[in-house]
C-alpha cells in the first residue's frame, strides 16, 4: 500500500503542535544536546506562542518542521546582546529556527519542502534577509544556501552554533549556482484575495479609506452620509436604510430586536451556519419562534414552506438568509417574498453575502441586514439595516444599541460614525458599475464551476443552486483542505478554510467578492490547474 501523500502546510491544529514538542525534543536534547532531556519527551520552545510552524506531515504524522519568526525578539538577541552591529543595516528580518526532520524521513524531499514553503511565506512577509544559529558541524550546508558568519560562536559544549545570515541576494546567487529551490523574490503582484472578508478594494475604496478623518457632526460630513444612503436605496430598493459602527452580527441583532417588538410568533429557517446564527440570534432575545433546520446545503423548497406555513397560521414573521455564506446556497428571493405576502407574513433576511453579488430587490422585504465588508466591496465596520417601515424608537423596551429607532431617528446620525468608512462605503458604491459587476462574478463562478467539474471536486451546493460569489468545496479526508489552502497562498491566492464550521467539515471556501479582474481569474486559474494541488482528492 503506497504511503500517504506529504503535505507541506502551516502547523495550526493541537495535535500537529504536540508533535511538534516531541520532534523538537528528540532533535535538540538527543541529536544535539542543547537542552536536557525531559521526563514526558517534550520541548516546548520558549517563544512556541508567537512562533509561526511550517511543517511536513506523511498522513497524520508531523515528519518535518521549521519554526520562523518575523519580529523581535529574536532568539539570536538573547545569545549576542549586541546582535545589530553585526547585522546588514535597512533589512527586513526574520529568524528561521528550529529545523528538525525525523530521522527515518531523511532524504532531501522534505528539507526542499519545508525550504520552498519557508521561502514563499517569508515573501509574503516583506522579508528580504534572514538570521540563523547554525550547527557548527553544518557550516558548509548552511555557506552553500548563502549564508554567511558573523559574531562569536554560541551555546556550550557539545552544542554549539554559529550565528550566519543571508540576504535575498546571496539565497538567490547561491541558488542560482546550485540550480536547487525557487529563489526568493518579491511577489511579482500582490496575492488574488478569495476571502470572504477583507475583499480586495477598488483603488477608489483605497483613496478614501486614506483621507483625513472629518467629524459626524460637520457640514462635510452630512452629505457623504446622505448620499451613501440614497445610493444603498437605489441599489437595493428599499426604502429606507440606517447604518451604525458594528460588524454585520450588530445588524441581525438589530432586525432580530425589531421581530422582538411585534410581540407575534415566527419562524427562523436555516440551511447553514449563518441560518443557525439567526436562530441563535433569536434565542438570545427570548423571540417566540419555530427554527425549521433544513440539512447544510438542501434547498428551500418554497411550496413546502407554502404548505407548512399554512399548517401553522401563527406565524407572523419568517427570518432566513438569502445567500447562506456557509454553502454558498442562494434562496429564491422573489418566490420567498411573494409566499410571505399572500399570507401577510412579515419577511426578515440576512442579505450580508448577497448584496453586491447578485441584483437584490428588497422592495418586498420587510427588513434586511448587511455589512459594508463583502459583496459592497468596501472595508467591514458598518452595520447595515433595510427596512420597510420607518422606524420608531422604543427607549422603554430595548437597549440603546439594538433600538434601529434610535439610529434612524432624526438625520440618521445618533452617535459617532468613522467617515473613513463612510467614504470608503460611498467610494465603493460610486465607482462600481454594478451591471457590469454582476456579468463578471457569474462568468468567474460559471469558470471555476467548470474547472472544479473537471477535477472532481464536490461541493457544499450545485452550480445552479449557488451564488456567484461563493464556491464551497467538501473535499474528502484524504485531501486535507487546511493544507491545499497553504498551498494556494503560497502560489498567491488566498481561500478560506479557517473558521471552525469550515474546518470541522474539511471544507475549502472561494469566494467572488473583491474588486476582481479578468487577470485576476487567469492566475487563479492557472493556480488550480496543478492537479498535484488535489492529488489525494
Amino acid at each position: 500500500m503506497p504511503s500517504p501523500a506529504l503535505v507541506f502546510k502551516t502547523a495550526d491544529l493541537p495535535a500537529e503542535f504536540e508533535a511538534i514538542h516531541q520532534l523538537n525534543h528528540h532533535t535538540f536534547t538527543t541529536e544535539i544536546p542543547q537542552h536536557q532531556p525531559q521526563p514526558d519527551g517534550r520541548l516546548v520552545d520558549r517563544f512556541h506562542d508567537s512562533n509561526l510552524y511550517l511543517i511536513a506531515k506523511r498522513g497524520d504524522a508531523v515528519v518535518g518542521m521549521l519554526s520562523v519568526r518575523f519580529a523581535p525578539p529574536f532568539s539570536l538577541a538573547l545569545k549576542l546582546p549586541d546582535l545589530e552591529r553585526h547585522l546588514p543595516p535597512d533589512r527586513r528580518w526574520c529568524e528561521p529556527r528550529l529545523l528538525a526532520i525525523a530521522p527515518e524521513h531523511r532524504g532531501g524531499r522534505i528539507l526542499k519542502g519545508l525550504l520552498q514553503l519557508f521561502l514563499s511565506t517569508a515573501s509574503a512577509h516583506g522579508t528580504d534577509a534572514a538570521m540563523i544559529s547554525a550547527a557548527v558541524n553544518r557550516l558548509p550546508f548552511y555557506q552553500t544556501l548563502g549564508f554567511q558568519p558573523f559574531g562569536p560562536l554560541v551555546g556550550h559544549d557539545g552544542a554549539w552554533f554559529q550565528p550566519m545570515f543571508a540576504r535575498r541576494e546571496d539565497f538567490n546567487l547561491a541558488m542560482s549556482r546550485r540550480g536547487r529551490f525557487r529563489a526568493i523574490q518579491p511577489s511579482p503582484s500582490p496575492p488574488v484575495s478569495l476571502l470572504p472578508g477583507p475583499v480586495s478594494l477598488l483603488p477608489e475604496v483605497r483613496s478614501a479609506l486614506a483621507l483625513p478623518p472629518i467629524c459626524h457632526r460637520s457640514t462635510a460630513f452630512s452629505p457623504l452620509f446622505n448620499e451613501t444612503r440614497l445610493r444603498l436605496r437605489l441599489l437595493t430598493s428599499s426604502p429606507h436604510v440606517t447604518l451604525t459602527s458594528g460588524p454585520a452580527t450588530l445588524a441581525n441583532d438589530l432586525v432580530g430586536a425589531q421581530l422582538l417588538l411585534l410581540d407575534e410568533p415566527g419562524m427562523v429557517l436555516s440551511n447553514g451556519e449563518f441560518g443557525e446564527r439567526l436562530g441563535d440570534h433569536a434565542r438570545r432575545l427570548w423571540l417566540p419562534h419555530e427554527h425549521l433546520r433544513l440539512p447544510w446545503g438542501k434547498p428551500l423548497e418554497v411550496p413546502k414552506l407554502a404548505a407548512l406555513l399554512d399548517r401553522h397560521p401563527e406565524v407572523r414573521w419568517l427570518w432566513t438568509t438569502h445567500c447562506e455564506t456557509s454553502t454558498g446556497h442562494l434562496t429564491n428571493l422573489p418566490a420567498l417574498a411573494t409566499l410571505c405576502s399572500e399570507r401577510g407574513i412579515r419577511l426578515a433576511i440576512d442579505a450580508v453575502s448577497s448584496i453586491g453579488v447578485v441584483p437584490l430587490d428588497l422592495s418586498s422585504v420587510w427588513i434586511a441586514s448587511a455589512s459594508s465588508g463583502k459583496g459592497l466591496g468596501a472595508i467591514a465596520g458598518l452595520a447595515i439595516v433595510f427596512h420597510q417601515d420607518h422606524a420608531r424608537p422604543a427607549p422603554d423596551r430595548l437597549a440603546c444599541s439594538l433600538d434601529l429607532g434610535t439610529w434612524a431617528d432624526g438625520d440618521g446620525i445618533a452617535a459617532t460614525l468613522p467617515s473613513p468608512l463612510i467614504s470608503a462605503l460611498h467610494a465603493a458604491l460610486v465607482h462600481t458599475n454594478w451591471h457590469v459587476r454582476f456579468a463578471s462574478l457569474r462568468r468567474y463562478h460559471s469558470l471555476l464551476s467548470e474547472r472544479f467539474a473537471a477535477l472532481n471536486l464536490p461541493r457544499a451546493a450545485p452550480p445552479d443552486q449557488s451564488s456567484p460569489g461563493i464556491i464551497t468545496l467538501t473535499l474528502p479526508p484524504g485531501c486535507p483542505a487546511l493544507a491545499v489552502a497553504d498551498q494556494l497562498e503560497s502560489l498567491g491566492c488566498l481561500v478560506y478554510s479557517r473558521s471552525h464550521w469550515l474546518r470541522s467539515r474539511n471544507w475549502l471556501q472561494f469566494c467572488l467578492m473583491g474588486a476582481l479582474t479578468d487577470d485576476d481569474l487567469d492566475r487563479v486559474l492557472a493556480i488550480l490547474s496543478d492537479a498535484s494541488l488535489w492529488r489525494s482528492a
